[in-house]
């Protein structure tokens, strides 16, 4: 409530799976199709975070291997300990990965957002969001 937000992107999400798994043979998923998968999970509370990155989207909880970080996020998805929601721009910073992704065409899309308090007064921030505003041609 106490924050202002513009929408750089959305793209679809994308499931990361083990290169090899079954579902890769597919172009897309649906999210009936991730039905049994282990999830990774984060040591984070349940929040809306953790449920859109982290979860089936059919709410069917199957734990998979916790992690951390990234580079502990890509070997458990690699040798199957879990799966989790991606996007391409993300995948772009793991290029030599045993990771397949597939778009899933039937649930809310990731985005990224540009976020700042409502009643900042700062005039870089005022700045850099009308410069965001153009950029985007918001």
């Amino acid at each position: 409530e106490s924050l202002d937000a513009v929408t750089v992107f959305e793209e679809l999400r994308h499931v990361a799976l083990p290169s090899g798994h079954p579902l890769t043979q597919k172009s897309e998923v649906r999210a009936s199709d991730l039905s049994g998968l282990a999830w990774l999970r984060v040591p984070a509370p349940d929040s809306p975070w953790t449920r859109f990155w982290f979860s089936h989207p059919l709410g069917e909880p199957h734990a998979g291997a916790e992690i951390r970080t990234a580079d502990e996020w890509v070997p458990a998805v690699e040798t199957g300990r879990g799966v989790a929601f991606t996007m391409p721009t993300v995948m772009a910073n793991f290029p030599n990965t045993e990771i397949t992704t597939r778009p899933v065409v039937d649930i809310e899309p990731g985005g990224v957002l540009l976020a700042w308090r409502r009643d900042d007064r700062d005039p870089v921030v005022a700045a850099f969001v009308i410069s965001a505003r153009v950029a985007l041609g918001d």
